[in-house]
């Protein structure tokens, strides 16, 4: 047990350092995604984030399969475990961006936070002539804003 809590404070330190680096604020969005509640659930059942940093369970399935022990969906209303996986899924969201030309901003890494990196990629290409959605573009609205 004693060698799990370390495990996870070192992750935690580690994942918000590396966030930092990269110039994302965790605490801008814990604001965004929660107001800062760390039982926060969007829609009937936790549908699409839980907690926190509103982890959703595409992003929880990532962690798990790089991680272990695996998060369960109802971990994630511990604060301390959500901002480990959100440092984390921030990480994976910085390295997989580093991988593509069309993905070259902290912007764009927000964006694939928010809306998820397959619908950036698509609409990078033009695949998605409708643009950015409205929930999207209002994400990074409010980020700029908070995080000055």
């Amino acid at each position: 047990m004693r060698a799990l809590f370390f495990l996870m404070l070192f992750m935690l330190i580690s994942g918000t350092a590396y966030a930092r680096i990269h110039q994302i604020d965790m605490e801008t969005l814990a604001k965004i995604e929660s107001s800062n509640n760390p039982k926060a659930c969007s829609y009937k059942g936790c549908k699409y984030g839980r907690g926190l940093y509103q982890i959703s369970e595409i992003a929880l399935a990532h962690y798990n399969q790089d991680n272990r022990p695996e998060v369960t969906t109802a971990q994630l209303l511990d604060s301390g475990t959500n901002r480990m996986v959100a440092n984390w899924y921030l990480d994976y969201l910085w390295k997989w961006c580093a991988k593509r030309p069309e993905c070259e901003t902290r912007e764009d890494v927000l964006i694939a936070w928010n809306w998820g990196m397959g619908n950036l990629l698509r609409w990078k290409w033009g695949d998605r002539p409708d643009g950015l959605p409205k929930e999207t573009k209002d994400f990074i609205k409010r980020y700029k804003r908070l995080s000055r």
